[in-house]
Protein backbone atom coordinates (compact mmCIF):
# COMPACT_ATOMS: atom_id res chain seq x y z
CA UNK A 1 0.00 0.00 0.00
CA UNK A 2 3.10 2.72 1.11
CA UNK A 3 4.69 1.77 -2.71
CA UNK A 4 1.18 2.70 -4.56
CA UNK A 5 0.41 5.18 -2.26
CA UNK A 6 3.62 6.77 -3.27
CA UNK A 7 3.67 6.59 -6.56
CA UNK A 8 0.67 7.84 -7.08
CA UNK A 9 1.18 11.01 -5.13
CA UNK A 10 4.63 11.32 -7.18
CA UNK A 11 1.99 11.34 -10.73
CA UNK A 12 -0.25 13.83 -9.10
CA UNK A 13 2.75 15.74 -7.93
CA UNK A 14 4.16 15.53 -11.58
CA UNK A 15 0.85 16.61 -13.74
CA UNK A 16 -0.75 18.85 -11.33
CA UNK A 17 0.50 22.02 -9.61
CA UNK A 18 1.44 20.63 -6.22
CA UNK A 19 0.94 23.47 -3.65
CA UNK A 20 1.36 21.35 0.20
CA UNK A 21 2.87 18.09 0.50
CA UNK A 22 5.78 16.57 2.53
CA UNK A 23 8.64 15.37 1.14
CA UNK A 24 8.40 11.90 -0.72
CA UNK A 25 11.65 10.46 -0.27
CA UNK A 26 15.80 12.07 -0.13
CA UNK A 27 15.78 11.66 -3.81
CA UNK A 28 12.89 13.39 -5.27
CA UNK A 29 12.13 15.82 -2.50
CA UNK A 30 8.93 17.04 -2.10
CA UNK A 31 8.37 18.37 -5.56
CA UNK A 32 5.78 21.62 -4.21
CA UNK A 33 5.66 24.31 -6.94
CA UNK A 34 7.38 27.43 -5.84
CA UNK A 35 5.84 30.47 -7.45
CA UNK A 36 8.26 31.49 -10.11
CA UNK A 37 10.59 28.63 -10.37
CA UNK A 38 10.80 26.42 -13.04
CA UNK A 39 7.88 24.06 -13.42
CA UNK A 40 9.20 19.93 -13.01
CA UNK A 41 6.92 18.71 -16.11
CA UNK A 42 7.12 19.92 -19.70
CA UNK A 43 3.32 20.50 -19.66
CA UNK A 44 0.94 22.73 -18.27
CA UNK A 45 -0.04 21.36 -14.98
CA UNK A 46 -3.69 19.39 -15.25
CA UNK A 47 -4.80 20.45 -11.77
CA UNK A 48 -4.00 21.85 -8.29
CA UNK A 49 -2.90 19.19 -6.07
CA UNK A 50 -2.35 19.19 -2.31
CA UNK A 51 -1.33 16.08 -0.29
CA UNK A 52 -2.08 16.17 3.02
CA UNK A 53 -0.21 13.38 5.24
CA UNK A 54 0.30 13.34 9.29
CA UNK A 55 2.98 11.56 10.28
CA UNK A 56 1.38 8.60 12.29
CA UNK A 57 4.32 7.54 14.20
CA UNK A 58 4.55 8.79 18.31
CA UNK A 59 6.94 11.70 17.54
CA UNK A 60 4.63 12.77 15.06
CA UNK A 61 1.43 12.55 16.93
CA UNK A 62 3.68 14.22 20.46
CA UNK A 63 4.76 17.09 17.93
CA UNK A 64 1.21 17.96 17.41
CA UNK A 65 0.71 18.05 21.50
CA UNK A 66 -1.19 14.18 20.75
CA UNK A 67 0.81 12.66 23.53
CA UNK A 68 -2.07 11.07 24.57
CA UNK A 69 -2.74 9.26 21.52
CA UNK A 70 -0.74 5.83 20.88
CA UNK A 71 0.72 5.62 17.41
CA UNK A 72 -0.34 1.99 17.06
CA UNK A 73 -4.13 2.74 17.80
CA UNK A 74 -4.38 5.32 14.80
CA UNK A 75 -1.98 3.88 12.13
CA UNK A 76 -4.30 0.79 10.92
CA UNK A 77 -6.84 1.74 8.32
CA UNK A 78 -9.64 -0.15 9.73
CA UNK A 79 -9.18 1.09 13.48
CA UNK A 80 -12.95 1.71 13.82
CA UNK A 81 -12.38 1.62 17.91
CA UNK A 82 -9.91 4.26 18.06
CA UNK A 83 -11.94 6.94 15.16
CA UNK A 84 -12.40 9.98 17.51
CA UNK A 85 -8.40 9.65 18.39
CA UNK A 86 -8.25 9.71 14.43
CA UNK A 87 -10.56 12.56 14.46
CA UNK A 88 -8.34 14.35 16.77
CA UNK A 89 -5.39 13.43 14.64
CA UNK A 90 -6.56 14.87 11.75
CA UNK A 91 -7.93 18.32 13.45
CA UNK A 92 -4.73 19.12 14.91
CA UNK A 93 -2.43 18.13 11.99
CA UNK A 94 -5.07 20.95 10.09
CA UNK A 95 -4.35 23.55 12.59
CA UNK A 96 -1.13 22.73 11.85
CA UNK A 97 -0.15 22.93 8.31
CA UNK A 98 -3.65 23.99 6.46
CA UNK A 99 -3.87 27.17 4.67
CA UNK A 100 -6.44 28.67 2.99
CA UNK A 101 -4.03 29.61 -0.19
CA UNK A 102 -3.49 25.92 -0.76
CA UNK A 103 -7.22 26.12 -1.80
CA UNK A 104 -6.66 28.58 -3.93
CA UNK A 105 -8.98 28.50 -7.25
CA UNK A 106 -8.93 25.01 -6.20
CA UNK A 107 -12.72 24.57 -6.75
CA UNK A 108 -14.50 26.03 -9.57
CA UNK A 109 -18.02 27.93 -8.49
CA UNK A 110 -20.32 29.08 -11.58
CA UNK A 111 -20.87 32.67 -11.22
CA UNK A 112 -24.12 33.69 -9.25
CA UNK A 113 -26.93 34.74 -11.41
CA UNK A 114 -27.38 38.82 -10.86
Amino acid sequence: MNAAAAGWDMACRMAGECRFGGRIDREIGDMVMTPGAPSNWTGPKQFAYVRYDPDATQGGLDALGLKDVKAENVQVMDSVNYIPDIQRVGQAYAAAHVESKHLANFVWAPPIPG
